[in-house]
């Protein structure tokens, strides 16, 4: 159990706390927030996660719910010039993706200011990358170690004339 106030991870038994990601987090109906330059946090061993948070205001009035989203990594850049598509690799640049995986909030029967948020499944895992964990509109920033295998991870930019067109990749870098 934690012993300062804050936004843990709880994987293999042990307590990494998380810090907030600095970029405002759209609803998960948007499909890529912002671009995030924060370089990924040192990665958990271990997918199978829960989370605990311990806050005063937690004693009064604690969230209906909590998720989890992927932060895809930006891997090229496709520019036009005179018409023709120019690719160029992506360096340190990330953004949290549409959609999110719920979790289950819990109350800690021996602290009303502590929540522990946990999958439905309890065998539920996370593949290796990077996430948010999504609790009252903030996001904690946080990532799994493992090789990259969901293509989910991967974002290629098309710089267009008025704005930049974001797709996931067809296949990760270095799989072809």
């Amino acid at each position: 159990m934690p012993e300062t106030y804050g936004v843990y991870a709880v994987s293999d038994g042990h307590l990494t706390p998380l810090d907030p990601l600095p970029v405002r987090i759209p609803d998960a109906r948007v499909s890529i927030s912002s671009p995030v330059s924060k370089p990924a946090p040192a990665p958990l061993a271990s997918g199978n996660l829960q989370f605990a948070v311990y806050h005063r205001e937690l004693a009064t009035n604690v969230p209906e719910s909590a998720s989890v989203r992927i932060v895809a990594k930006v891997m090229q850049a496709t520019t036009f010039v005179n018409g023709k598509p120019k690719a160029a690799a992506v360096d340190d640049t990330w953004a949290v993706r549409g959609g999110s995986i719920d979790f289950r909030i819990a109350p800690v029967a021996a602290n009303k200011e502590m929540v522990l948020i946990r999958p439905a499944d309890p065998a539920f895992t996370l593949s290796p990358g990077r996430y948010v964990l999504v609790f009252r509109n903030q996001a904690y920033d946080f990532s799994v170690a493992g090789t990259i295998t969901d293509t989910a991870q991967c974002l290629e930019r098309s710089d267009l004339q008025d704005r930049s067109v974001y797709s996931e990749c067809r296949e990760l870098p270095g799989a072809a």
